[in-house]
């Protein structure tokens, strides 16, 4: 075996913190990647890891090798993908999202992407839960909301319009809210990605400030297929965004309640890892991801348009 898949190897191992996770990754036999290193730390004559029964930390020159590596391999990585024409490039992607835009956006449109890259195969996460880029193997991840300082790169995808509602059966049963004041009549669903928040809130935009108004929740959640089905089980009040609502309400098995209060925005961006060159694979997938997002948010204003045409007929 060559030098340069022996430092693939160890990049993975080192990355994951795991040989049984990093075999899984490569899918090739613990023995063999573990030979590998061996290998590698032979010829260079320095120990990269250090093992132990639980985990594997890197050596002070392993998390030195680690560095030259990387920049090596993205080099490389680099280079062979300039000299291919786009349908030609070949390789996997790590890909992480929620599962509601895994569900509204990517999969009904991935056939698009198999026809134009059949030699770039994605491995899909499912996730709402912010991933380790590095440590989970991932190449980029989707999130909503606001990013704290990090050394990652957000890319803006788009701003999610919110809509404040509750399902056809709760607005039957206990009424639609009129003003935020009747809020202390009604029930939250409460989003919350590390279920440790003790006070439920809607949050709604009042005079170009953010508002908050504390509410009676029964149900807490950290997921946003459980949110949306909650909410259509007649669970509460959830303040979703338009294009996981949109479908709901033409259908009427939701309805849209205090419209004259409306949530803010949410930012939706891809997340990938500061490198100096971005393997060509990883750019096709986030141009066309950006695509994609910005025809469903160009439908489902038409949607919007056409429902509050119907509303008002």
């Amino acid at each position: 075996m060559d030098k340069f898949e022996s430092m693939k190897r160890f990049v993975t191992v080192a990355q994951v913190g795991s040989f049984t996770r990093a075999t899984e990754m490569l899918g090739l036999p613990k023995s063999s990647v573990s030979a590998s290193i061996k290998s590698l730390e032979q010829q260079i004559n320095t120990r990269l890891l250090q093992r132990s029964t639980r985990q594997i930390n890197l050596t002070r020159d392993g998390e030195r090798y680690l560095t030259k590596c990387l920049s090596i391999l993205e080099q490389v990585d680099s280079l062979d993908s300039e000299f291919q024409q786009p349908s030609l490039i070949s390789g996997c992607l790590h890909v992480d999202m929620p599962s509601r835009f895994a569900a509204n956006i990517l999969l009904p449109h991935l056939n698009s992407w198999y026809e134009r890259y059949p030699d770039i195969s994605i491995k899909l996460r499912c996730n709402d839960q912010r991933a380790d880029l590095i440590k989970d193997g991932v190449d980029c991840v989707i999130r909503a909301g606001h990013l704290g300082d990090s050394e990652l790169v957000a890319m803006p995808l788009t701003q999610l319009t919110v809509i404040n509602c509750v399902s056809a059966d709760y607005a039957e049963k206990y009424g639609k809210p009129q003003s935020v004041n009747d809020l202390a009549h009604h029930y939250l669903i409460d989003y919350a990605q590390n279920l440790q928040t003790q006070t439920a809130v809607f949050e709604h935009i009042a005079q170009h400030h953010l508002q908050l108004v504390e509410m009676k929740s029964r149900l807490q959640v950290n997921n946003t297929d459980a949110y949306l089905y909650a909410c259509l089980s007649g669970l509460g009040i959830a303040q979703l965004p338009a294009m996981s609502a949109e479908p709901y309400l033409a259908r009427g098995e939701l309805v849209e309640i205090l419209p004259d209060y409306p949530a803010p925005v949410i930012p939706l961006s891809i997340i990938y890892a500061s490198r100096r060159q971005v393997p060509k694979r990883l750019s096709l997938f986030m141009a066309w991801l950006q695509e994609l997002t910005n025809n469903a948010v160009k439908t489902n204003l038409i949607m919007q348009a056409r429902s509050r045409q119907s509303a008002t007929k």
